[in-house]
């Protein structure tokens, strides 16, 4: 009975997460939106910004770390 609750709240907090990277997103996107109608950024501003992040993180995490900390290998 227990694991079978585990599932249970693992399922839920599921849901959190995702229900939070709805309204990130949401939120981001309306953001975008106000300051490309204010003529602040272009879409391919944020296109470029967004292939250059993602370069980044797809980099890993041992090029992204600061110094030190990728050694201690947490």
């Amino acid at each position: 009975m227990e694991a079978r609750w585990e599932e249970v709240l693992l399922g839920a907090a599921l849901a959190d997460v995702k229900d939070a990277v709805y309204r990130n997103t949401l939120a981001l996107a309306a953001v975008l939106d106000v300051l490309a109608e204010k003529g602040v950024l272009t879409p391919g501003e944020v296109r470029r910004a967004s292939a250059r992040l993602d370069g980044h993180a797809a980099a890993g995490w041992e090029a992204a770390a600061p110094p030190g900390l990728a050694a201690r290998g947490d």
